[in-house]
């Protein structure tokens, strides 16, 4: 159990561009990096398209997550175009998570496993459990799509592709990515399109 938790908080905005709530676990040089960082996607993208939550917290060595608080590590601050497609991945967890969603979820679930119904560990590319990699095949799709969008088609496909969390997972998305897209509209989880 830690001693003490330093949080520093900042309210970024610029305009119609989305405020950040961030707060730092330890207030130690890589999270400032991490927050600066942050601060900086905020002025040169318009993110507000894929914010579905703008409460985060930096701490150095955790494993990025989406609740209580979305959080983020640091162990991308040095390539700050993946780091953007971190905070991306753990948005698009939100977006699942919005109220109603979990029928339309399960009905994504089902759509899958009938193309995929048996999916690797996650020592083998999969995501945490089967329910978790199913799940992913959307989360991924979706933070692709962003990734495409933000930093071009040419550096998102490179940053998707390489990397190395979920391999098996981004590898299903880049092969079947019309199937779902069809899988996540059906499902009525439809919400940002690849054209």
């Amino acid at each position: 159990m830690k001693i003490a938790m330093a949080f520093l908080f900042s309210t970024i905005s610029w305009g119609a561009k989305p405020v950040l709530d961030i707060k730092l676990n330890a207030n130690t040089k890589p999270e400032q990096k991490a927050k600066a960082l942050l601060e900086q996607f905020s002025r040169d993208y318009d993110l507000k398209p894929y914010l579905f939550t703008s409460s985060i917290v930096i701490e150095e060595r955790a494993v990025p997550h989406r609740h209580p608080i979305l959080t983020l590590n640091t162990r991308e601050i040095g390539e700050p175009k993946r780091y953007l497609t971190v905070l991306l991945h753990e948005e698009m967890h939100w977006f699942f998570d919005l109220p109603g969603h979990k029928k339309k979820i399960e009905t994504f679930v089902a759509k899958i496993k009938m193309k995929y119904p048996k999916v690797p560990s996650r020592n083998d590319g999969g995501a945490e459990d089967d329910e978790s990699t199913y799940l992913h095949l959307g989360v991924c799709y979706y933070e692709l799509l962003a990734s495409l969008k933000l930093l071009g088609d040419k550096e998102g496909a490179r940053i998707f592709e390489t990397e190395d969390v979920y391999p098996w997972v981004r590898k299903k998305v880049l092969e079947d990515r019309a199937f779902i897209e069809k899988s996540l509209k059906d499902s009525d989880l439809s919400w940002m399109s690849a054209n």
